[in-house]
């Protein structure tokens, strides 16, 4: 039994340290949570001074804590509130109000300094909680990543810094996973959510950056 579980535990490192790789540039969640966490509560949830929800815990086998076998699309959310959103405070919704395992989105772009930075979410290599029922397809096991740019984009813009910085996250994932698909999450004719839900993630403004990074997309993996 100790060798299966040591031999569990280092396959989900090898996960990991694979599907992570791409993403070097993305800020580690060891990092944010040390820099957030005194910040971070939310309707009486403090947030401990290490992360909760480390990588081998138990927690990821369930919600979206299923591994997935790949990425096939690439989802764009907003997360309607501030630019400089509080990472902690975001982990402990998803997991205390939400009820997901943790924050649902594979990263996160937010103001942080001045300027728009990629911070990382639920690692890769497991299934995010961002698109209700399409996360990730039961039958293949390939799952969709999600990414959320901090800020309420029926009313903010995409400025140039954040345009650079949201297509050079998704050239780094369409390159590593040979995605052919960008959507939007409610909102657009590409929408992962759109019947049914009036909801306009990710906000009016972000819609045609999208579609811009839509083409881009297509045009990388032809």
């Amino acid at each position: 039994m100790l060798i299966l579980r040591t031999l569990s535990r280092y396959s989900l490192l090898l996960i990991l340290l694979a599907s992570n790789a791409g993403a070097q540039d993305a800020v580690p969640r060891s990092t944010w949570w040390r820099n957030e966490y005194a910040s971070g509560s939310i309707r009486g949830h403090r947030a401990p001074a290490r992360d909760f929800n480390g990588y081998h815990s138990r927690s990821w086998g369930k919600n979206n804590g299923a591994t997935v076998a790949g990425y096939t699309s690439i989802v764009w959310h907003h997360t309607e509130g501030v630019q400089n959103t509080n990472l902690v405070a975001m982990a402990l919704e998803h997991r205390f109000v939400k009820r997901f395992c943790d924050i649902g989105y594979h990263f996160i772009i937010k103001r942080d300094g001045g300027r728009w930075r990629t911070f990382q979410g639920t690692p890769l290599g497991f299934v995010g909680s961002h698109c209700k029922g399409e996360n990730c397809c039961r039958r293949t096991g390939i799952g969709r990543i999600g990414i959320a740019v901090a800020g309420n984009f029926n009313r903010d813009r995409v400025d140039s810094q954040l345009l650079a910085e949201m297509t050079r996250l998704q050239d780094v994932l369409v390159r590593r996973y040979r995605i052919r698909e960008i959507r939007t999450h409610r909102l657009g004719s590409f929408a992962v959510n759109r019947a049914g839900d009036a909801r306009d993630c990710p906000g009016r403004n972000m819609v045609p950056v999208v579609t811009s990074l839509r083409r881009r997309a297509e045009s990388q993996v032809r």
